[in-house]
């Protein structure tokens, strides 16, 4: 909740900003902001989440991004209108 008015905050965007090697105890951190839209100007609340780089949760090793399209191709997930402006290696739009 907003720490002025007390009213629920809203989930702005989320960043994976891993520290990798420099920090082992970090390697998996994300970022959450969320802000107030009731306060003017809007407050802002940042809150991290991090796990060592050997975590019961999370992989130490990035995904084969071949083999996650492949799956998901075979499992029908698809949207034809993001599949003609995203790259199919990394999903990113590639406008």
């Amino acid at each position: 909740v907003c720490r002025s008015c007390s009213r629920p905050l809203r989930f702005l965007l989320q960043i994976y900003a891993s520290r990798g090697s420099q920090t082992p105890g970090a390697f998996h951190r994300v970022l959450h902001l969320f802000v107030c839209t009731s306060c003017q100007p809007n407050r802002a609340r940042l809150f991290r989440a991090q796990l060592p780089w050997e975590n019961k949760f999370y992989s130490g090793e990035p995904p084969n991004a071949q083999e996650v399209a492949q799956r998901l191709e075979e499992s029908g997930d698809a949207d034809e209108a993001l599949d003609a402006i995203c790259c199919r290696s990394c999903g990113l739009p590639a406008v």
